[in-house]
């Protein structure tokens, strides 16, 4: 039964920070940041008992799923009505939630998938690392339609600065971005499937700052952009996702765009590698670090690939 419900993720209206990336006339609201979460158009609510067990260093969680159809609440207001669970009258069933450990990892290090949901939802930023035996690096990973000028400011401070959003193939299709090289010429290591860079074509100067790139990025997730709306080549690097996310392929563009679109948000994920500040590659030491410094949730691509065969996606 839950798979069936999880078939699909929620075009969620999210509060938080997107308020500062978004129209401010859309009336969005900030989230509450409570213990319920919507997905599919229902909402999910982290029982007590999931807690408690957290809290004892258990590697699953039970959550509360009330069988309220949540997809109709405030979609007039534009408001995310996260955190008081369902109203009266509403059957409830527990399901478990896996939070999956990585290889070689204590679990008690890493967030669950649920907490890096929510840090999206909201417009924050989240941290990704692949495998050891991959890249063995961490990305910043947000949803971009999210993204304001001091959000790309704070990327661009710590990594290596080449902004890439992850989109579908059939984004892609609909933008008029074609691959840099074919995929027969593709050299990269790991195939990354870059599509040629853009810069948005207005409300940008030269397209170079955190500013300009902020705009580009989220003018990449609008729902009413055009091929027209983006002048070629530029300083935004759009990745094309391989059909299927993490699943297909267990990298970081997936990561972005899987992570986004069971977020509610619209499947465009803002990435980009985690530097040192003397140009090395931050490892799982120093990313742990990171994530705990600036208060971010750092899961790995193994716990998505797990999360989402869970829940049958």
């Amino acid at each position: 039964m839950l798979s069936q419900m999880l078939t699909r993720p929620a075009a969620l209206l999210r509060g938080g920070r997107v308020a500062q990336a978004e129209a401010q006339h859309a009336g969005a609201k900030p989230s509450s940041g409570g213990g319920s979460r919507t997905v599919a158009g229902r909402r999910l609510r982290v029982s007590r008992r999931a807690r408690a067990a957290r809290a004892e260093g258990a590697t699953s969680a039970v959550l509360s799923v009330d069988s309220e159809n949540a997809a109709a609440e405030g979609r007039a207001g534009g408001r995310d009505r996260g955190g008081a669970g369902g109203r009266g009258g509403a059957a409830v069933e527990e399901v478990q939630l896996v939070q999956s450990e990585a290889p070689g990892r204590a679990a008690d290090q890493f967030s669950s998938v649920e907490e890096a949901l929510a840090a999206i939802r909201d417009g924050g930023y989240v941290v990704v690392v692949d495998d050891e035996s991959r890249e063995n690096e961490g990305d910043l990973i947000a949803a971009a339609e999210c993204v304001s000028t001091q959000d790309m400011a704070f990327l661009l401070r710590y990594t290596s600065g080449i902004v890439c959003v992850a989109l579908t193939h059939e984004r892609c299709e609909a933008l008029g971005l074609p691959m840099m090289v074919p995929p027969s010429g593709n050299k990269d290591s790991m195939g990354t499937a870059f599509t040629v860079s853009v810069d948005c074509s207005f409300d940008t100067t030269t397209g170079i700052s955190a500013s300009d790139r902020a705009v580009t990025v989220r003018q990449l997730a609008a729902p009413d952009a055009a091929p027209a709306d983006f002048n070629r080549p530029g300083h935004i690097f759009p990745l094309r996702c391989r059909e299927g996310g993490v699943l297909a392929r267990p990298g970081h563009t997936e990561a972005a765009s899987d992570l986004t679109r069971l977020a509610g948000c619209s499947g465009a994920g803002v990435l980009c590698e985690l530097m040192n500040e003397d140009g090395s590659v931050q490892r799982l030491p120093q990313l742990m670090a990171f994530a705990s410094e600036h208060g971010l949730p750092i899961i790995t691509v193994d716990q998505l690939v797990d999360y989402r065969k869970a829940f049958g996606y």
